[in-house]
């Protein structure tokens, strides 16, 4: 571990807001609670093929170490500039990879998909 000392203090670190969580805070939240509840998960796996790019996954569930699904994570609903999701980059590449991918938008969003997944999972 390497500790750095501040050397001024230019600039600030917005203040904590008690009403909002970060896309980090979400994640986490999620991850931490599916992992609780015994599914198999990973958290920022990444993936590279020239010359196609790369991507960043928030989460892949896995289900006996093969990817089960992709979730990705914002901490609130987002309004996408081509309209819809499946017209974003994200939304496009991510379905290439031939699991259910899953958008989750903030923490009401992250309880209820780990409601469902449990649901899923008791009917298997």
């Amino acid at each position: 571990m390497i500790i750095l000392e501040p050397v001024c203090k230019r600039y600030t670190i917005p203040k904590l807001s008690p009403t909002s969580e970060t896309e980090f805070e979400v994640q986490a939240k999620l991850f931490s609670a599916l992992k609780q509840h015994g599914f198999e998960v990973r958290g920022e796996v990444s993936w590279r093929l020239k010359p196609i790019g790369s991507c960043r996954f928030d989460i892949v569930i896995y289900e006996g170490g093969e990817p089960a699904r992709i979730v990705e994570v914002k901490s609130s609903p987002v309004k996408h500039r081509s309209g819809t999701l499946e017209d974003t980059r994200q939304g496009r590449r991510y379905r290439l990879f031939g699991v259910p991918v899953t958008f989750v938008y903030g923490s009401a969003d992250a309880d209820a998909f780990l409601a469902l997944m449990l649901e899923e999972r008791a009917h298997v």
